[in-house]
């Protein structure tokens, strides 16, 4: 059986796994939570191979996440690490890229966790200003300082030009972006 993230949307929101119903404003407040509560219990009742965390098919042992939002990331994560380092593993996958929306708040937990579960860690973020964004991925040290410097400028400068920032602190990271000027600096 696999099950989606909309399915479970839907299974947890009937109430299934639920003693009794909550009331709308409360299943709305309480989503992120209640969807990770739910996703637990899918799992403990139908085994590993049961919740795909969205995804329909296995997954090769070649294939790497590269873009990967955690519950460090508001309103676009939902999995904890722990879940998202367990789905990598059952999935057959050896590393993970941790990409969380302009922060790296999740970096010492995901290497502990990730290391747990036998997993090689690829840190780095989703830098996202306005209408421009790029996944930013730490190749070196050097590059995972670069990457900090880049999260710290967008959160300090209110002047803050995407465009120049990604130009500037380049060196060690790798660029995933489908802006093209972001990519040509």
């Amino acid at each position: 059986m696999t099950v989606t993230l909309t399915d479970l949307t839907g299974f947890a929101k009937q109430g299934s796994l639920f003693e009794e119903q909550p009331p709308e404003e409360q299943w709305t407040r309480n989503r992120s939570r209640r969807l990770a509560v739910a996703l637990d219990q899918l799992h403990q009742r139908f085994g590993e191979q049961a919740v795909r965390y969205g995804r329909t098919q296995q997954m090769s042992s070649g294939f790497v996440h590269l873009h990967t939002h955690s519950s460090y990331s508001p309103i676009w994560g939902i999995p904890t690490l722990e879940a998202l380092c367990q789905a990598a593993q059952t999935q057959g996958q050896d590393r993970l890229a941790l990409t969380d929306t302009n922060g790296v708040y999740g970096t010492i937990r995901f290497l502990e966790v990730a290391q747990h579960r036998g997993l090689k860690p690829i840190l780095g973020a989703e830098l996202v200003h306005g209408t421009q964004r790029a996944v930013l991925l730490a190749k070196t040290p050097a590059g995972y300082a670069n990457l900090c410097r880049l999260l710290s400028a967008r959160h300090e400068e209110s002047a803050f030009d995407f465009i120049t920032a990604v130009a500037r602190y380049r060196a060690g990271l790798i660029i995933l972006s489908d802006d093209l000027s972001a990519l040509r600096t």
